[in-house]
């Protein structure tokens, strides 16, 4: 519309201008223009978020729960029953003893056990100087472990250079130096050499007269 014969004074340009600036909004520094519509419902849920707030929200899959309320001094985190679950309780305790038992199911201490080892007789000193007498497979002491001096006489019956059990020779007496053996037929004693008996009583003796224990009884 063209207004012929009007001019525009000061109360009018104050009057054009301020229907001009109701039409935009007020440009402000370090802000920009955006094609984005801000609407009234974004505005009041942006209003009803309280400062500081976020929307993470912790997973409760397993392996991704905390650490149950409660517990006190020693206590451990153990199986809760279920899958990624946990409880408090208090550790197994296992009884170590400090002495050797016949009876305990208990574990032993390392140096009660290296002590009772300490004690024991090892198996070079078997048959050795200053050592222990082994066994042999009758479980006697070897000969040759015994003192050099005669222990025992061994009777039996002699017969072609071997000593028997019995009077008809059946079983033979295995012969070992230093011992003595005696003839329960002849009463002769001989000694093993290791290969053969040696005599070591005469057979020449007789037997004594009543006339020489009669000298004898004066």
């Amino acid at each position: 519309m063209i207004l012929v014969g009007k001019f525009l004074d000061d109360n009018g340009v104050l009057y054009l201008w301020n229907k001009i600036k109701s039409l935009f909004v007020q440009k402000e520094d370090g802000k920009g223009l955006s094609s984005n519509d801000f609407t009234d419902a974004e505005k009041t849920k942006l209003s009803g978020i309280e400062a500081g707030a976020n929307k993470y929200v912790h997973p409760t899959t397993d392996g991704n729960k905390h650490i149950p309320t409660g517990g006190s001094d020693g206590q451990v985190l153990k199986y809760g029953g279920s899958s990624g679950t946990a409880a408090w309780a208090n550790p197994e305790v296992i009884a170590v003893d400090d002495a050797l038992s016949s009876t305990s199911t208990n574990p032993v201490q390392n140096k009660v056990v290296n002590t009772a080892l300490g004690n024991k007789i090892g198996t070079s000193a078997r048959g050795a100087k200053n050592g222990v007498a082994s066994l042999d497979a009758n479980g006697l002491v070897p000969s040759s472990q015994l003192p050099s001096y005669v222990d025992d006489v061994i009777e039996g019956y002699y017969s072609n250079g071997a000593f028997y059990k019995e009077a008809t020779h059946k079983t033979v007496i295995t012969g070992e130096t230093g011992k003595i053996y005696v003839d329960l037929t002849t009463n002769m004693s001989y000694r093993y050499g290791g290969t053969e008996y040696v005599k070591i009583t005469s057979s020449d003796m007789v037997a004594i007269t009543n006339a020489e224990l009669d000298t004898i009884c004066v």
